[in-house]
């Protein structure tokens, strides 16, 4: 799937990707791109992705995406009291490989771990030259939550993040190399 100056805007699901979920097989390239004002029952608030094949996100801008709103009741057509507990506001992330250049991800949200976004790969995961902004998560990992493999960051901006409880700017549980170069990690 190929996606160029794209604008991924007001969309909602009750599972997985407020705006896009890309799986299985399939490979993922988006390009100046703007995902914004997605909303989601479960993960990925913006953007779901979980190919195997390597997903490039070059870019784009990640604003005001939501993960893990409450269900509506279908008796009432109220919403449940308690939200779901969920992760990736901007962008979820499970599977194959990553790289995301250029990107921004501000004013996110998810009710559980990583407000901008939440990494769960088996494959490498880069980001560089990007920008993680005033994000919040319910729990972990206002910006960014880790627990993939393979991490690496270089010359990204993580600022002015909040978490409930841990890592206002990123809290890492991975069982891999995880490495941040020449970045700046403030006020969160």
């Amino acid at each position: 799937m190929n996606l160029t100056d794209v604008e991924i805007v007001d969309n909602t699901a009750e599972d997985d990707g407020g705006g896009l979920l890309s799986e299985g097989r399939a490979s993922l390239t988006v390009l100046r791109s703007h995902v914004a004002d997605n909303e989601t029952n479960n993960e990925g608030g913006g953007i779901w992705s979980g190919g195997e094949r390597l997903a490039t996100i070059t870019d784009t801008i990640f604003a005001n995406n939501k993960a893990g709103l409450p269900e509506i009741d279908p008796l009432t057509n109220a919403p449940v009291l308690t939200p779901n507990t969920a992760g990736g506001g901007g962008l979820y992330t499970e599977g194959g490989p990553v790289t995301i250049k250029g990107s921004t991800f501000t004013d996110n949200s998810a009710t559980e771990e990583g407000g901008g976004i939440s990494i769960d790969n088996f494959g490498a995961f880069l980001m560089t030259d990007s920008v993680i902004k005033n994000n919040k998560a319910g729990a972990d990992g206002g910006g960014i939550e880790n627990s993939g493999m393979r991490v690496n960051f270089e010359r990204i901006i993580v600022e002015d993040n909040r978490a409930g409880i841990h890592g206002g700017g990123i809290m890492n549980s991975s069982s891999g190399p995880f490495t941040i170069e020449e970045s700046t990690i403030q006020r969160n």
